[in-house]
C-alpha cells in the first residue's frame, strides 16, 4: 500500500483493483523504479536477472529515488520545457547491470573496432588511435573524455553530452551514451570531418555495408517481386498493407552491429509469424492509415542493407496506393552503429536495385523509387540529432515542428526504440502512452528486440511470459518483435 500510494499515476487505470500485487524493486547507484506485477507476472522476473539485475521482492531497506533530466544540460535548440514522460523516469541501462549490456560494452564494442581495422587499411597513426579506444574499453580503466575539436559540427554538443560522465569508466556511464560516444570517437580518430584527410566523410563501415547488400540481394529480389504485385493494383488493401508492414518490421533483424541469434538469413523476415509479436497493434495502424489519401508519411530510418530495402518497399506501397503523396526519410547525420543508414545508403540501395539482373522485379521498383526521389516527392533528410544519445523527449524544437506535419511516423529499429524511452529500466508493463506522450505526431514502432528494454503495457505481460519461458534471451535475440501504435 505504501508503494501504491507513492505511484497513483501509474496504478490508476493500469492495474485492476482486484489484482493481487507484489512489489519488486529495481535499484542502481543513481535511481530506482518500482515494477508492479500480478503474481502471474513474477514469471518474468524469475531467472531473468540480466535485464533487471538488482531486484529485491518484499520489504527492502532501499529508499526509492527517481532521476529526472536536468534542464541545465539541454542542447542548443532543444525545447526549453520538453514534455516528459508522465511517470518517474527510471535509471538508464549501464554495463554495470551485468548480462547482455555488460557483454555488449566489453565484448561487442571491441569486436566492432577489430573488424573496423581489418576491413580498412588505415595508416598506423590512425590504427593506433582506434586501438587506444579499444584499450580504454577492455581495460575497464579508461575514462570518458571530451571529443577533440576535430572540425565536426557537433563538437560543442558533445562537450555538453560528456560533461556529466567525464572521468567515469565505459562500464559506469549509460549504455546508449557509451555506444554513440564510441562511434563519434572513431570519426575523430580517422579525421572524418577534416577536408585534408584521406578519410574525409568516408564511411568507415562502407565495406561491410556493401558486402551485406550484395549478400542480401536474393531476398531483396523476392521481396521486390511481391511488392510489385501489391503496388500494381494502385489501391489500398489490408493484405498488401499488412504484408509490407510486417516485412518492414522483421527486416530489422538484419543488423550488422548485432546479428540476431538463430541464423542471420534476411529471407527469415519474409517468413515471420505473428506468434513472435509481443505487442501487435497492426490492426490499429491499419485503421489509422486506410482512409489517408495524399498524406505526408515519415520514416525514422534504422539500418542500411536488407532492412532499408524493406523500408523502401513499404514506402513504395504507401505511395503507389495513394495513402501518401509525400514521404520523408529521416537519416543519420554520420556513420553510426555500423549499419545505420545515411542518405548515400538510400541512393546506393536504389542503384543496386537498378543494376540488378532482374528487370521484372528489382529494376521496376528501382525506376519508381528514382522517379520519386528525383521529383522531390520523397525527401532524404539527415540530421545530427539522430546520431546523438539523447532521449527523444529532448528532441530539438525544429524537429518536433517538422515531424508534427506527418500523418504518421514509422520509427524503425531497436536503437530508435531505445531512445523513445531514454534507454531506461522501464518495467515491462509500462504503457507506451505514459512514456511517449511527448511525441509530436502519431507514430508506429517497428522493432525486433535486441536490447534490454521494452515498454510493452500490461496487456503484453502474458505474451512476454510465454516468450521468457521458452527463450531466456527473448529480449535481446532479435527473434521477437513489437508493432506499437500511439496517437499522442
Amino acid at each position: 500500500s505504501k508503494i501504491i500510494g507513492e505511484m497513483p499515476a501509474f496504478v490508476e487505470g493500469v492495474i485492476p483493483q482486484s489484482t493481487q500485487l507484489v512489489a519488486p524493486r529495481i535499484w542502481d547507484r543513481d535511481s530506482a523504479c518500482h515494477s508492479l506485477l500480478s503474481k502471474r507476472g513474477k514469471l518474468l522476473l524469475k531467472a531473468r536477472k540480466p535485464f533487471y539485475p538488482r531486484i529485491f521482492e518484499g520489504n527492502s531497506s532501499v529508499s526509492p529515488t527517481f532521476h529526472f533530466p536536468s534542464a541545465s544540460a539541454a542542447l542548443p535548440g532543444m525545447s526549453a520545457a520538453p514534455r516528459l514522460p508522465s511517470l518517474p523516469i527510471p535509471a538508464p541501462l549501464r554495463a554495470t547491470d551485468g548480462g547482455f549490456t555488460e557483454t555488449s560494452v566489453l565484448k561487442r564494442l571491441p569486436d566492432i573496432l577489430e573488424r573496423l581495422l581489418m576491413e580498412n587499411k588505415y595508416p598506423e597513426d590512425v590504427a593506433a588511435q582506434i586501438r587506444a579506444i579499444e584499450a580504454e574499453i577492455t581495460s575497464k580503466a579508461g575514462c570518458i573524455s571530451d571529443i577533440p575539436d576535430d572540425g565536426g559540427p557537433d563538437v560543442a554538443d558533445w562537450a555538453i553530452r560528456t560533461r556529466p560522465y567525464i572521468g567515469m569508466s565505459w562500464v559506469e556511464a549509460p549504455w546508449y551514451f557509451v555506444e554513440s560516444y564510441m562511434y563519434r570517437r572513431i570519426l575523430a580518430a580517422i579525421a572524418y570531418w577534416q577536408p585534408s584527410s584521406p578519410f574525409y566523410k568516408r564511411d568507415p563501415f562502407e565495406p561491410h555495408k556493401l558486402k551485406a547488400l550484395s549478400h542480401d540481394m536474393p531476398a531483396i529480389r523476392t521481396l521486390s517481386e511481391q511488392v510489385n504485385e501489391w503496388s500494381s493494383s494502385k489501391s489500398v488493401t489490408e493484405a498488401g498493407f499488412m504484408g509490407v508492414l510486417e516485412a518492414a518490421l522483421w527486416g530489422n533483424r538484419a543488423d550488422l552491429s548485432v546479428k540476431p541469434k538463430g541464423g542471420d538469413a534476411p529471407s527469415r523476415a519474409l517468413d515471420a509469424h505473428s506468434d513472435l509479436l509481443l505487442v501487435n497493434d497492426a490492426p490499429e495502424v491499419w485503421q489509422h492509415v486506410k482512409h489517408l489519401r495524399g498524406a505526408r508519411v515519415d520514416f525514422i530510418i534504422d539500418n542500411a542493407g536488407f532492412e532499408l530495402a524493406c523500408d523502401l518497399c513499404f514506402a513504395d506501397y504507401l505511395f503507389a496506393s495513394g495513402i501518401a503523396s509525400n514521404i520523408v526519410f529521416h537519416l543519420k547525420g554520420y556513420p553510426l552503429f555500423v549499419s545505420d543508414a545515411l542518405a548515400k545508403d538510400v541512393r546506393g540501395t536504389v542503384e543496386a536495385l537498378a543494376q540488378s539482373s532482374e528487370p521484372a522485379t528489382c529494376n521496376a521498383i528501382a525506376s519508381r523509387l528514382t522517379e520519386r526521389l528525383t521529383s522531390g516527392a520523397w525527401e532524404l533528410r539527415e540530421d545530427l540529432f539522430w546520431t546523438g544519445p539523447e532521449p527523444f523527449w529532448e528532441m530539438p524544437q525544429r524537429l518536433r515542428d517538422d515531424l508534427s506535419g506527418a500523418a504518421v511516423v514509422f520509427i524503425k529499429g531497436d536503437a530508435n526504440y531505445r531512445r523513445i524511452g531514454g534507454d531506461r529500466h522501464w518495467p515491462y508493463e509500462t504503457p507506451l502512452k505514459s512514456v511517449a506522450r511527448y511525441f509530436p505526431a502519431p507514430f508506429v514502432t517497428l522493432r525486433t528486440n535486441k536490447s534490454g528494454t521494452i515498454i510493452a503495457g500490461p496487456e503484453a505481460i502474458p505474451a512476454i511470459a510465454r516468450a521468457a519461458d521458452v527463450d531466456p534471451d527473448w529480449l535481446t535475440s532479435g527473434k521477437y518483435g513489437v508493432i506499437q501504435f500511439l496517437k499522442p
